[in-house]
């Protein structure tokens, strides 16, 4: 008797739980579904229509064509619309100058969010956009595309009985992480005999691609941690001890490790990391992602306090802090690599090869240090210089078009070095 209500009972128990399941399903659907088809259709069709436009010209030059070939751009009210075309005629004309250019792109929108509000919608998506390099007029060598993903807010407004685009802003904008859910990260006092490098300036020595200047290839593992070392130790709940050192040849550097790991997570974050790019206005993932990939080419732990600009490590466990602040903003890293020589700085941006670090001050004025921390991911032999980074998610970008899109930037090229103490 008691077997049979112990089954009744687990019977009643799954029962239940199938209705919660189902009913929570439903409002799930409910929710996502809760705009018609045909006008996220459109709304979708709208903002890809704007986002075309812009690479059309990147392409082409010729902003009244991009627009002819995007016939849904005249429902965009958008001011800063115009802006950004004519942004786009001069980046091309500027790549043009350094004999860059694009032939072609694909570009697409995931939508993670659309709600209307009487005559106003707001869809937030994800842009997937591949832009093919024009080979004929660049080095043999050149990587086949640039590769990104951007999130966008798009506003809509409802006039008579069409949807008209009035206003669109990128979410995840180049920038570092400034805190955590659970403090802020003051920034710190810039060193004013710290000499940026210059941005322009032809390479002195026109070192060759990635593969000329790095070792033997070494396993990654999903970690990103050479798969010599990857069992990181139990923490402190103080923020004091932390993950041991992975060591490689004591303390060398592995550039080709550098350069596969940003090249396989440069899109899509390493999922066992936390991704920082998530942290709305406390910040971005540009220096988490640099940390995982000097960690992959073979660089030591340093233990200690987490706030501490002389430490650099980061904790599997979960238990808070589980990083130092070098670890995930761009300011206190740039610190660290002054207070432990790992890196040293040089006079030209164009002198960097494949896994060298670049650290970059917008605002200069400010006075507020750091603000975005990215990798070289390749170098041609015309001594083209590519960059791949977090927030938003890019590889294979030309320094050059970054330049020309941070007017004001100060940059501060960092050479690693093959060996440290």
């Amino acid at each position: 008797m008691l077997s049979k209500r112990l089954a009744f009972l687990g019977a009643s128990l799954v029962l239940i739980g199938s209705v919660i399941s189902s009913n929570v399903q439903a409002q799930n659907n409910s929710k996502k579904n809760s705009v018609p088809a045909n006008v996220e259709a459109e709304l979708v069709s709208i903002a890809e229509s704007a986002l075309r436009a812009e690479y059309d010209v990147q392409v082409s030059g010729d902003e009244e064509g991009a627009k002819r070939r995007n016939p849904k751009v005249s429902k965009i009210r958008d001011a800063k619309f115009q802006k950004r075309l004519e942004k786009a005629k001069e980046l091309k004309d500027f790549l043009k100058g350094r004999k860059i250019g694009f032939k072609s792109f694909q570009t697409k929108l995931e939508v993670k969010d659309l709600k209307i509000a009487g005559n106003t919608a707001t869809l937030d998506a994800v842009e997937d956009t591949d832009r093919y390099y024009d080979l004929s007029i660049m080095s043999p060598d050149s990587p086949e595309k640039s590769q990104g993903l951007t999130e966008h807010r798009f506003t809509f407004s409802l006039q008579g009985n069409q949807w008209e685009l009035i206003s669109s802003e990128i979410l995840n904008y180049p920038g570092s992480t400034q805190g955590t859910p659970k403090e802020k990260i003051p920034p710190l006092p810039m060193d004013p005999n710290i000499t940026p490098s210059d941005p322009l300036a032809p390479p002195t020595d026109k070192q060759s691609s990635l593969t000329s200047a790095v070792v033997a290839p070494v396993k990654v593992s999903k970690t990103g941690l050479p798969t010599v070392s990857n069992n990181p130790n139990k923490s402190s709940a103080h923020g004091r001890a932390y993950n041991a050192p992975v060591k490689i040849a004591q303390a060398s550097l592995n550039r080709q490790a550098i350069i596969q790991y940003l090249y396989y997570y440069a899109k899509t974050p390493n999922s066992q990391y936390r991704d920082y790019s998530m942290t709305g206005n406390l910040g971005g993932d540009c220096t988490n992602f640099v940390s995982q990939a000097l960690k992959a080419g073979g660089w030591t732990s340093e233990q200690g306090f987490y706030r501490d600009a002389t430490n650099w490590w980061y904790d599997f466990s979960g238990i808070w802090p589980g990083e130092s602040w070098t670890w995930i903003n761009a300011d206190y890293f740039f610190k660290f690599i002054l207070n432990r020589p790992r890196a040293r700085t040089i006079g030209r941006v164009a002198d960097l090869v494949p896994g060298d670090v670049i650290s970059v001050d917008f605002d200069p004025q400010n006075n507020d240090g750091m603000e975005h921390t990215m990798m070289v991911s390749k170098k041609t032999n015309d001594g083209v210089i590519y960059l791949a980074y977090h927030t938003p998610n890019r590889i294979d970008v030309t320094f050059s078009e970054f330049y020309d899109k941070s007017p004001g930037a100060k940059f501060y090229a960092w050479s690693l070095l093959s060996s440290y103490k």
